[in-house]
């Protein structure tokens, strides 16, 4: 359902816009690969699609987030898909798709470009 190449739109970090210039996310399978600017992030996601917002745990396995399970909401709308998830290391997972001011929830707008499974 997720498969192929999503190209980042916007993001925002709290109440801040934030730049990721060349960002994307390949999903092939439950497998993931982020790369930005500072670099590459894998692993591997695991859906529960019973609850509203969708809740996705995305288990780093190499770079930044290797060893850590990030707990995101998501919004899938045609080719578009919303992340937001909680880099502060709070266990929570957000509950919309709203970072606001003085929090450290990002949220993440993407764009698939490519569809079908991807070698990575």
């Amino acid at each position: 359902m997720l498969d192929g190449t999503w190209e980042v739109q916007g993001a925002r970090l709290g109440d801040q816009s934030i730049e990721i210039p060349g960002g994307k996310m390949i999903v092939t399978g439950d497998r993931y690969v982020v790369q930005t600017p500072a670099g590459l992030d894998e692993g591997h996601f695991e859906v529960d699609s019973t609850v509203d917002p969708v809740a996705v745990d995305l288990v780093g396995t190499a770079g930044p987030h290797a060893g850590r399970r990030i707990r995101a909401a998501a919004r899938l709308k045609g080719d578009l898909l919303q992340l937001a998830y909680d880099v502060g290391g709070s266990s929570r997972r957000p509950t919309d798709f709203v970072a606001r001011g003085g929090s450290s929830v990002v949220a993440v707008r993407y764009k698939r470009v490519t569809s079908g499974p991807i070698d990575v």
